[in-house]
């Protein structure tokens, strides 16, 4: 994540609609480009700083955030319209930031405000993603913070409950196999008891006709 704001003309653009409960977007633009009307997605930009031939090289990179449960998950810009038009996360993001134990603070880079900066003890640098004002700003604080109080309990649970569904699958398996065996060997009991039956019944038929035979 060491990608970085560029000094100049660049500015802030796009709005955040918090009305969306299952995701939270927002989005950045060039200065000269018209801002996006309300929508749903959301672009935003990571950044760090880069070094190029001893000299700090400051780039930028747009990218399309959805925030997803615990996870801040990222696209190409093009993904935007394909997310707007079917509603649904492409299995293929560019990148994914784990949020669980992450600490979010709101703070400024490079004369930029309204940054939000997330940091984790196994992040190399700081992620820091811009919103365009400070009302955006404060939704994603709180969508972010939100998303790092998925606490360790809260998944080893999770991991409890599918274990246990799984156990309980494998008992039903094991019930159904079970169960499978019994009528197969019932099947098989009466088939041998039909069996059995059958060859004094045939006998017995010969016998009939025999008699039958001889007194006509």
């Amino acid at each position: 994540f060491s990608t970085s704001l560029t000094r100049g003309r660049r500015r802030l653009a796009d709005v955040f609609d918090s009305s969306d409960d299952a995701e939270q977007q927002g989005a950045f633009d060039y200065q000269g480009y018209k801002s996006n009307r309300l929508e749903l997605a959301m672009y935003s930009s990571t950044f760090g700083v880069q070094h190029y031939d001893g000299f700090i090289f400051l780039c930028l990179f747009f990218r399309f955030f959805i925030l997803k449960e615990c996870f801040l998950v990222y696209y190409k810009v093009s993904e935007k319209k394909i997310f707007e038009k079917t509603r649904r996360m492409s299995l293929h993001p560019k990148g994914i930031v784990p949020l669980v134990g992450c600490s979010v603070v709101a703070g400024q880079d490079h004369g930029h405000k309204n940054c939000l900066l997330i940091t984790h003890t196994q992040f190399k640098s700081a992620i820091i993603v811009c919103a365009p004002d400070s009302k955006t700003q404060e939704s994603w604080l709180t969508a972010l913070r939100d998303a790092t109080k998925i606490s360790y309990k809260n998944t080893t649970s999770w991991e409890k409950l599918v274990n246990e569904l799984e156990s309980r699958g494998v008992l039903l398996s094991e019930e159904k196999k079970m169960y499978e065996e019994k009528l197969l060997a019932e099947s098989q009991a009466r088939q041998e008891e039909h069996s059995r039956y059958l060859v004094p019944l045939i006998l017995f038929n010969k016998i009939l006709i025999r008699i039958f035979c001889f007194f006509i």
